[in-house]
């Protein structure tokens, strides 16, 4: 009989609408995603985890490229909420660099890795705090990340934050755009 409830009660979490959002997030980078498309062979991953500490809401993050050019910077930018996959948008936070153009190096492997706060945010998250950063991925597919470099220092690679557990939120994205 245990074993029994057991099972139902796994059964009814499994199929139960869950009242938080994904906690987990990635981004696939590559050129044809920068907005005008890029014809390159530079590519990229990156995971992003919300957690709460303190009562605070963070991110940490992780970023991973290709790029025998070296890069300059990795940003979130929020897109417009017309057409997230196709257009620019601001800065909302720097998670590494900039960095000396003289001091461009090839890449293969770990760019950065660290963790966002409130404070980190400027542009339109300025003072809104990361839950907010969190709001804008999970309702829209708003951020994304953009790798900067030497040869292309508005974006050589982009790729939108999306939740890890839903493997085709760009697919869903794509449609919603048109």
């Amino acid at each position: 009989m245990r074993i029994l409830c057991l099972l139902l009660a796994f059964v009814i979490a499994l199929h139960a609408p869950s009242s938080c959002m994904a906690d987990e997030y990635r981004a696939t980078l590559d050129g044809f995603s920068v907005v005008p498309p890029l014809n390159i062979s530079n590519n990229g991953t990156a995971t992003f985890t919300f957690k709460e500490e303190d009562h605070t809401a963070v991110m940490y993050f992780q970023v991973n490229i290709t790029a025998p050019g070296g890069a300059r910077a990795a940003e979130l930018h929020q897109a417009s909420t017309q057409d997230p996959l196709n257009t620019n948008g601001n800065t909302t936070a720097v998670l590494w660099g900039p960095h000396d153009p003289h001091q461009d190096k090839p890449v293969d492997g770990q760019l950065g890795a660290g963790k966002l706060t409130t404070p980190d945010l400027f542009g339109p998250l300025k003072g809104l705090g990361i839950i907010n950063l969190k709001d804008q991925i999970d309702n829209g597919g708003l951020i994304y990340l953009v790798i900067l470099t030497k040869d292309h220092p508005e974006g050589e690679m982009r790729g939108q934050l999306i939740s890890a557990e839903n493997p085709y939120a760009t697919d869903i994205l794509a449609v919603a755009a048109g």
